[in-house]
């Protein structure tokens, strides 16, 4: 759906308890492309996660908006 009208709401569910409920707002944030610095931010904390399925989707969706500042890699990689 990737409404930009309630796209506020939907990531405030990324502070659920639920880890299902922020395993599926990742996914559903997939369909947005934004590369929104705070919003990265949030997602990049997701790497944390007790929950082996919310950080490997908050690993897709960082690569997805290449968030390069997210990632540790050699310096041969980035030229």
């Amino acid at each position: 759906m990737c409404s930009q009208e309630h796209g506020a709401a939907v990531q405030e569910l990324l502070d659920e308890g639920d880890w299902e409920v922020r395993s599926c707002t990742l996914e559903a944030l997939a369909g947005y492309s934004s590369s929104d610095a705070d919003l990265i931010e949030r997602i990049a904390a997701l790497l944390d996660d007790d929950t082996y399925a919310v950080r490997a989707k908050a690993c897709f969706l960082l690569g997805k908006v290449q968030a390069t500042n997210q990632a540790d890699l050699p310096s041969a990689v980035m030229a």
